[in-house]
């Protein structure tokens, strides 16, 4: 996607790196970027201004310079997002989607700007991301909504803000998707019954006489109590997921730790 970028411009970045032994065009593409912003320094210290350097090399024209400048504003918004993910210490899949988000809308924002070749160069590359962010959207919601700063009301707000999308579909996705995982979880690990087995009933009456024989008949109804009073309309118990899902947000939490 970025490289998409430097394609459109890869002449003038030429011109660039001709112009100063400090400025490579190196195949690590957040270094070049770094190079480039240092040439965008230089020329506006009137580096590359002088007759010996107009004389002896191509400089770009001040639309190149322009192009130059529309590249690193929108290169350079996608390195911080990425530099913010991935030079975390102790980086968790919970924080993808909260990044994510802030670069679809810095493309987003991009791709109506006034400058055309800036709009273009979003355009294309927001395309691209959306088709990213489409396949890999439940996935890392999931994860954030395990995070208790973001729960269900992260997923509802990026769904909010991301346009072309069914908000109200794209929650009720989420939210089944965890239930579904949830409830298979309940089903390999289930809880255990407090219901007082007859072993266990019998170990407690070690050393006195037998139990009459209607006791165990007593303990079957019990039994089918519990079960009716499950199966009937009284409030249930809510699962760990509802209560998790239910607890306040955790505001004011940092989202990364250095």
């Amino acid at each position: 996607m970025v490289q998409d970028a430097f394609v459109k411009i890869i002449d003038i970045i030429n011109k660039v790196h001709g112009l100063s032994s400090s400025v490579k065009s190196l195949p690590l593409w957040n270094r070049t970027i770094f190079d480039l912003q240092q040439a965008l320094k230089l020329r506006a210290m009137g580096e590359f201004s002088s007759k010996k350097i107009i004389d002896f090399h191509d400089v770009p024209s001040p639309e190149e310079w322009q192009k130059v400048e529309g590249v690193c504003k929108i290169v350079g918004s996608i390195y911080e997002v990425s530099n913010a993910l991935f030079e975390t210490k102790h980086l968790t899949p919970n924080v993808y989607l909260y990044h994510l988000h802030e670069l679809h809308e810095i493309l987003t924002k991009m791709s109506t700007d006034s400058d055309s070749f800036i709009r273009t160069i979003a355009e294309d590359m927001l395309n691209k991301f959306v088709k990213y962010w489409d396949n890999m959207f439940l996935l890392l919601a999931i994860a954030a909504v395990l995070d208790p700063r973001f729960k269900m009301k992260c997923i509802e707000f990026v769904c909010s803000k991301v346009k072309g999308r069914d908000r109200n579909s794209q929650v009720a996705a989420v939210l089944g998707a965890i239930c579904k995982h949830f409830d298979e979880y309940k089903i390999l690990f289930p809880e255990k019954e407090n219901f007082m087995s007859d072993s266990s009933s019998s170990d407690s009456n070690s050393g006195h006489s037998p139990s009459p024989a209607h006791v165990n008949h007593i303990f079957g109804v019990l039994k089918d109590y519990y079960r009716f009073i499950q199966s009937s309309n009284q409030p249930t118990k809510k699962s760990d997921l509802d209560c998790y899902l239910e607890e306040p947000i955790l505001l004011g939490a940092r989202i990364l730790v250095n």
